[in-house]
């Protein structure tokens, strides 16, 4: 009798844990490409940041822009830079703060917030952008997708 119930439990978890999968299913960061086919899809989970790394065109240092998901929107989260000239921040935005580190200086909040960003991508001489979603997942994008505009996006 005992065993017939906990099978019974176990069984009603599992449906519960499947039903509200699919009620609610988690958020997912989705790349497009110019005439909308998906290219990547990650599921996110709250907290979750996705970073963007090129090279300045004109200082030729790097430069990491983080951005998370949140309500459904692109956030820039923080941008890191090795230098301020050329157009680089050097001062923080509204509800930001700018913060000198021993190798980065690093402009965090008041970022913008974004339903949809484009991102145009160099190549191996001008930009090599790379996407860093996790340490399994960094993406050349300069390499697989160069001189292209990639669509960014939060969708379930």
């Amino acid at each position: 009798m005992i065993p017939r119930i906990k099978k019974l439990i176990f069984a009603l978890l599992l449906l519960s844990i499947v039903v509200y999968s699919a009620a609610f299913p988690l958020p997912a960061l989705i790349l497009r490409d110019s005439s909308g086919a998906v290219l990547y899809k990650f599921y996110i989970s709250p907290g979750d940041s996705f970073i963007l790394s090129f090279i300045h065109s004109v200082e030729n240092t790097p430069v990491e822009d983080e951005y998370r998901g949140v309500n459904g929107r692109i956030r820039l989260w923080e941008e890191r830079t090795v230098s301020h000239n050329a157009g680089l921040p050097s001062e923080a935005p509204r509800n930001g703060r700018f913060i000198m580190g021993p190798d980065w200086m690093h402009v965090r909040g008041g970022g913008q917030s974004l339903s949809l960003m484009r991102y145009r991508v160099g190549n191996e001489r001008h930009g090599k952008n790379v996407l860093i979603f996790s340490d399994k997942n960094k993406i050349p994008l300069f390499e697989k997708h160069p001189l292209s505009v990639i669509e960014f996006s939060i969708g379930r």
